[in-house]
């Protein structure tokens, strides 16, 4: 079976400023060729500390920066870079949770306008009516918990708990195949913490919905994984199940990360 995401000897390097972004080959490469896959109503913890380079593969499995080597399939499909038409019917196959959900939604818009938007922009043929689509958006924040009087508040007008939840029906709204979630539990109270991943496992058992979890807590990726890989200087230093890495770690920086983790409870 096709898996839904395979990231084969992926590199992103970002661009030099100043002369030495003439110099041939400048620039730092944030990601190595890394390799991975995630299968069809599976979890892939993706760990690894701030700046090994998480986000930035996360940013190339969306088509948001160009690769430098390897190629992205999603659904057994691949597009060539962001500006590759393929990219914009792959996005429908992606949710993307972001690490401040409140940063990510436009503070303009209502909740339920934001929660409807990706179903005007990926849409496509047979676009549903403005109309049709609130009425999709309030069902899905219906689905995550959230009360109709909260629909027409703006992103500042809610608590981090709620912001949680209305990324999460942003992301669902399309019905993808993928979700990416990065750090889905940052800066959250810990009671909070386990209700937004409860959620997340309960949307992923309702929607068979497979998940990329970008995560610096070995805990979370533990909590919602099948499988984990620990990134470190944008390469894949190990990966197996989620039990092996987190009992058995075998690589030294994998070891350091499990005798680092936080007590979480859920």
């Amino acid at each position: 079976m096709t898996p839904v995401l395979e990231i084969e000897d992926v590199r992103v390097r970002y661009p030099a400023r100043g002369l030495a972004r003439w110099r041939r080959g400048g620039g730092a490469e944030i990601v190595s060729g890394v390799s991975l896959r995630v299968a069809r109503g599976q979890t892939l913890g993706l760990v690894g500390e701030s700046g090994s380079g998480k986000t930035s593969l996360a940013r190339a499995v969306l088509g948001l920066v160009w690769i430098s080597g390897g190629v992205v399939r999603i659904d057994g499909r691949s597009a060539a870079g962001p500006r590759d038409r393929g990219w914009h019917f792959m996005r429908r196959d992606v949710g993307m949770m972001f690490q401040d959900p409140v940063a990510s939604l436009d503070p303009r818009m209502s909740i339920l306008a934001s929660v409807a938007e990706p179903l005007a922009v990926h849409g496509g043929p047979g676009a549903l009516w403005r109309r049709e689509r609130w009425e999709v958006a309030a069902r899905m924040l219906e689905r995550v918990g959230l009360e109709r009087r909260l629909f027409d508040r703006y992103p500042h007008q809610i608590s981090g708990g709620q912001a949680r939840r209305v990324a999460v029906a942003r992301a669902l709204v399309l019905r993808p195949k993928l979700v990416i979630a990065d750090e889905p539990t940052a800066g959250l109270d810990v009671s909070v913490q386990g209700e937004v991943l409860n959620l997340l496992l309960d949307m992923q058992a309702a929607f068979s919905l497979s998940y990329l979890i970008i995560t610096h807590n070995l805990a979370v990726a533990r909590h919602m994984s099948d499988r984990i890989a620990v990134m470190h200087r944008g390469r894949i230093v190990e990966e197996g199940g989620a039990e092996d890495v987190c009992v058995r770690p075998g690589h030294l920086y994998t070891r350091g990360l499990v005798g680092q983790e936080e007590r979480v409870l859920f």
